[in-house]
């Protein structure tokens, strides 16, 4: 599992791309994982086979841990030291215990993370190795009677291999006879005591997936699972659901009622009740929740609102309409009013290194960032994400807004690379599109500072003879204020007005 930044402690995977066995060059996406700020294709990092997929869809993993090898021609899996030894006094004195209990071949895409001890306990019988060419993750068959063991997930999620699989209740496919379908689909089959070959399979050339078992189970079998019940299946079956090149068509009442409804970002729901549901957090949310709540709870907030006098920046902004309406490597970029107060603010930050540090706890100093890295804070279906522009102090002002629309369009899409998601020193925050006149952002740690941007209102000012019509925009800047003072965030206030009413003064 890679880490996308320093921050970064885990990461969720959304699906697998590829499926055990297949061929990938270097490059080439083999997964989508689900961090914090957004969803990242996984690349394989050289060309070769794929081999022992660690991981479910859904499941969360820490940073480092074991996903896949990438197998060379003729490279086999590694071994841990003194296993090969090991396996061979317990074949030669279990050999014949193994023929007469019979055995499963172990699944295609093993679930055991390379830091599990795969050492078997005293008497237990020892895994037989299967490489890719001889067991399809497509298509497993018999294998006879020589020694194996199916590797499984223990309770609590972790691979371990603790002795001899026991023997399921119904037999396995004849040899010869190829039976396609999913290692979760065959375990939950064994477990529930299935024929999986009774079993229609609605996967690619009749492949069995979990749902597929499900539904059979739910038309042969007469009482009804109690909520009890059906609650603890959901969890097996979450726990045990593995990558498969494509989900299931099919969708049966009965998974139905263990999902729930749908949310509106694609996420399952607990129905608890009628009218009353459970909803699960994307990785994003659920990060960001936690963020959130530490950042309000630990940084001392102050905020200071001010209504910026924006008729200068409309006008401005007309002007520039009219002249970049007429060439066409302009079209598109036309800046919008968000971007220029990003300009404005990238370019008044200059004159207010505390606005962009950062608070050191440990040692009680400051780190002053010369360079201004500007978050946009951007809604998606997946929650808040924050893209940062790069040194944005030295980009010219289409250069910006033409990196912000590149930005946002990778935000709403979950394309977003790692370097675009960190390094801010600076955030902005605009609801001014969703009618917002003014509110309070959370200081966006360990940044020393948010600005929140309200709507373009037209307000009645006297000019001490008449009342006239005033274009303003609300801003409220949130400050650490451990590491400035009202007096520092003042400043910056009156000298970003004076920036927005007087552009010559910023380009």
């Amino acid at each position: 599992m890679p880490t996308l930044g320093m921050d970064m402690q885990e990461a969720t995977i959304v699906r697998w791309l590829v499926c055990e066995g297949d061929e990938v060059q270097k490059g080439e996406p083999v997964l989508e994982i689900d961090t914090d700020k957004t969803t990242f294709e996984v690349e394989a990092p050289e060309s070769g086979t794929l081999s022992n997929l660690t991981g479910k869809e859904g499941e969360t993993l820490p940073v480092g841990a074991f996903l896949a090898y990438v197998l060379a021609p003729g490279e086999e899996v590694p071994q841990k030291e003194g296993e090969d030894k090991e396996e061979g006094h317990q074949e030669e004195g279990q050999q014949n215990e193994q023929e007469e209990e019979g055995s499963l071949v172990p699944d295609a895409s093993p679930e055991i993370p390379p830091d599990e001890p795969l050492s078997p306990e005293p008497g237990a019988p020892v895994p037989e190795e299967v490489s890719p060419e001889e067991v399809s993750p497509e298509e497993v068959s018999s294998a006879g009677s020589g020694p194996s063991a199916e590797a499984g997930l223990s309770e609590d999620g972790s691979g371990a291999v603790g002795g001899p699989a026991s023997a399921p209740s119904v037999p396995p496919p004849a040899a010869g006879k190829g039976l396609r379908a999913s290692p979760a689909a065959r375990r939950l089959a064994a477990e529930r005591g299935v024929d999986i070959s009774s079993v229609a399979g609605s996967g690619p050339a009749g492949r069995v997936y979990l749902s597929d078992v499900l539904a059979f189970e739910a038309t042969t079998t007469a009482p009804a699972a109690t909520p009890e019940q059906g609650e603890q299946e959901e969890q097996e079956v979450s726990r045990e659901e593995l990558p498969s090149r494509e989900a299931s068509p099919k969708a049966t009442s009965r998974e139905g009622a263990a999902a729930g409804a749908a949310t509106s970002s694609g996420v399952a729901a607990e129905v608890l009740e009628e009218g009353i549901r459970r909803e699960p957090l994307t990785q994003v949310r659920r990060i960001g929740a936690k963020r959130t709540q530490r950042s309000f709870s630990e940084v001392p907030h102050f905020y200071l609102r001010r209504e910026m006098d924006a008729g200068a920046l409309v006008l401005l902004r007309e002007r520039l309409k009219e002249k970049l309406g007429e060439r066409p490597e302009a079209v598109g970029v036309v800046p919008s009013l968000n971007d220029l107060v990003a300009f404005a603010v990238s370019r008044t930050l200059a004159d207010h290194p505390r606005l962009r540090a950062r608070f050191d706890e440990e040692r009680g100093e400051l780190v002053v960032h010369e360079r201004v890295n500007l978050g946009i804070a951007a809604a998606t279906e997946r929650g808040l994400v924050v893209p940062v522009v790069r040194d944005a102090g030295s980009l010219r002002l289409l250069e910006l807004a033409k990196r912000t629309r590149e930005l946002l369009g990778k935000a709403r899409e979950g394309k977003l690379a790692r370097e675009e998601l960190s390094g801010g020193t600076f955030t902005i925050s605009n609801l001014g599109m969703m009618g917002i006149d003014s509110f309070d952002a959370i200081v966006n740690q360990p940044e020393a500072a948010i600005l929140a941007v309200g709507q373009l209102r037209t307000v009645p000012r006297w000019n001490g003879g008449t009342w006239v019509p005033k274009e303003v925009i609300s801003m409220t800047l949130s400050v650490d204020h451990r590491v400035a003072d009202g007096a520092d965030g003042a400043r910056f206030l009156a000298d970003l007005q004076d920036g927005l009413s007087n552009w010559e003064l910023l380009i």
